[in-house]
Order: C-alpha cells, then sequence, then structure tokens
C-alpha cells in the first residue's frame, strides 16, 4: 500500500499540470474578455465587472496553488470555491442561450 509520501506517478503530474493550466487560462480570459463574463452575469450581482477580474485572480491563483506542493491542498478546496461561486453565472448563461 502506498504512503502519503510516495511520489506521485506520470498521470498524476500531467493531471496535476494539465488541470493547473486549464485554470490559469481560464483566469486569463477573464482579462482579455471582461465584457463577455460580465455578459453572462445574473442582473442581480452587483459589481459585476470588479467580480469578474476578482475571480479572473483567484482562478490564476488557484492554478499556480496546484503547483507548489505545501499550497496544493489549499488552491484545490478554493478552486472548489471558487467553482461553486461562479455557478450562479454558468447557470445564468445557460437559461439565456436558451431564451
Amino acid at each position: 500500500m502506498p504512503t502519503s509520501t510516495a511520489q506521485p506517478g506520470l498521470v498524476a503530474r500531467l493531471s496535476q499540470w494539465s488541470l493547473a493550466l486549464f485554470f490559469v487560462l481560464a483566469g486569463t480570459l477573464h482579462f482579455v474578455f471582461t465584457a463577455h463574463y460580465v455578459a453572462i452575469m445574473p442582473p442581480w450581482l452587483p459589481a459585476q465587472h470588479a467580480l469578474v477580474i476578482v475571480s479572473g485572480l483567484f482562478e490564476i491563483a488557484g492554478g499556480v496553488g496546484l503547483l507548489i506542493n505545501p499550497c496544493r491542498r489549499l488552491a484545490g478546496l478554493g478552486l472548489i470555491a471558487l467553482c461553486l461561486a461562479v455557478l450562479p453565472a454558468n447557470v445564468q448563461m445557460l437559461l439565456n442561450a436558451q431564451a
């Protein structure tokens, strides 16, 4: 039975880097396509532009955190919380697409 000090295998490393890259790129897109992200937000949310910027920063920080061993667990938990926090915008985008 492997212990917690075992080195991760190739698949685990590739998965880790892929997930980190996904979040860093997704966070970067918040700065490139800010208007798009603001447009999909529910109208009842205040400070939509600021929320887009902050969520982009947290996505980038979480992605980088996944690559730093002492930060990995906290980054993962933070990214889970972030995914839940942005869920209303994703639901709003789905509802608008069906209208």
